[in-house]
């Protein structure tokens, strides 16, 4: 029975692990969607703008 509730607590640790690294990548991708969206906004959100330095 002892093996069977390790198993559990096993899982449940790995459940929370995963839950953890989706949440990191989740916030992740909204940050780059940001980003994205800021250097796609002068042209309409087709192309991203560039700008060359003097």
């Amino acid at each position: 029975m002892s093996e069977i509730k390790s198993l559990r607590e096993e899982v449940t640790a790995m459940r929370n692990e995963n839950n953890s690294g989706q949440a990191a990548i989740a916030g992740n991708t909204q940050r780059m969607d940001r980003r994205l969206e800021a250097v796609t906004s002068a042209s309409g959100g087709d192309a991203i703008s560039v700008a060359s330095a003097a």
